[in-house]
């Protein structure tokens, strides 16, 4: 009999495993080479994904902004974030997807339209300016998103997107979906998301600093717990009557 039982409790317990057991994670990789995913690609709207609708709208430096799921989510098995605008030689951008590693652009990383293989006129884009942006006249780099979740309808949020530029600059995010490692739909310009300031980082010499500081800090702590350990007492005066 409590063989039985526990067979079956053991059974039960695997089987609520298996159910609660999370897809895939997400994972984000770049700066890709964007003419791979352009060789044979087709583009227009409905979209893969988008940021928020009615737009596009426009936030500063360093915003965490929603990223919901299109139409066209089922129909891809990756997404293309392209970040556009006219990069000035010497800025950083960053860009953040929740909490996986972040993908770092230089100014180098960032190329032509016609050297990414976008054509001149795309679906849903076109000669549409965002935050000041036109997708056909400026540079590009991206990002690819892979393992995405299944499952998911139209409308849900995906993750939170961060884009963090060191020098002040006006920028576009436009959202390409990827079926077999060649994009086959994109969002309109109505859900894509300008990006427009600056971030600050630290100057190398206050990281300098801020990591002394914080080396000395362990040094003090580490002395005192070694002189705890070893039984070490405050020097005490004798008062002799």
């Amino acid at each position: 009999m409590k063989s039985n039982l526990a067979c079956r409790m053991a059974g039960a317990t695997l089987v609520t495993f298996l159910v609660a057991a999370p897809a895939s994670a997400t994972v984000i990789s770049g700066p890709v080479d964007l003419s791979t995913f352009t060789a044979g690609a087709s583009y227009g709207p409905p979209a893969p994904a988008h940021f928020t609708e009615p737009g596009p709208i426009t936030v500063t430096s360093g915003t965490a902004t929603p990223l919901f799921t299109g139409p066209n989510y089922a129909n891809v098995d990756s997404l293309l974030l392209v970040i556009s605008g006219a990069i000035p030689a010497g800025d950083t951008i960053v860009l953040g997807y929740d909490g996986l590693n972040k993908i770092t652009f230089t100014s180098s990383n960032f190329v032509s339209t016609a050297a990414a293989g976008f054509p001149s006129i795309i679906g849903g884009i076109a000669n549409g300016v965002v935050n000041g942006v036109v997708f056909p006249t400026s540079l590009h780099a991206a990002a690819d998103l892979t393992d995405l979740p299944a499952g998911l309808s139209t409308d849900q949020l995906l993750a939170n997107v961060q884009i963090s530029q060191t020098i002040a600059t006006n920028l576009r995010v436009d959202v390409f979906g990827d079926l077999n490692g060649t994009i086959v739909n994109n969002a309109a310009n109505s859900g894509a998301l300008g990006v427009t300031g600056s971030t600050p980082v630290p100057e190398p010499a206050t990281l300098a600093l801020f990591g002394a500081a914080l080396a000395g800090l362990g040094l003090v702590k580490r002395r005192r717990k070694s002189a705890s350990t070893n039984g070490a007492t405050p020097n005490r005066s004798n008062n002799l009557a």
